[in-house]
């Protein structure tokens, strides 16, 4: 598998998002040893769902002290 533009919007990532984002992910995934199909397919399924399809990309860090300690 190869990560292309055409693969992040299969997946639901809007263009900018695919196109701001795709010249990174490419060298940071072989730098860390994310080469195959099953680990880029792993890869992509947990950053598309946690991003919203990449339309979010920071931590929002509104945990309250409680939850940080994991504390309910």
């Amino acid at each position: 598998m190869i990560l292309s533009r055409e693969l992040l919007l299969a997946l639901g990532v809007k263009p900018t998002a695919a196109d701001r984002h795709l010249d990174a992910l490419v060298p940071a995934l072989l730098l860390h040893g994310v080469d195959t199909s099953l680990r880029i397919a792993h890869f992509l399924a947990q950053v598309v769902h946690e991003s919203t399809r990449m339309a979010r990309v920071e931590e929002n860090l509104s945990y309250s002290a409680e939850r940080l300690l994991g504390k309910r």
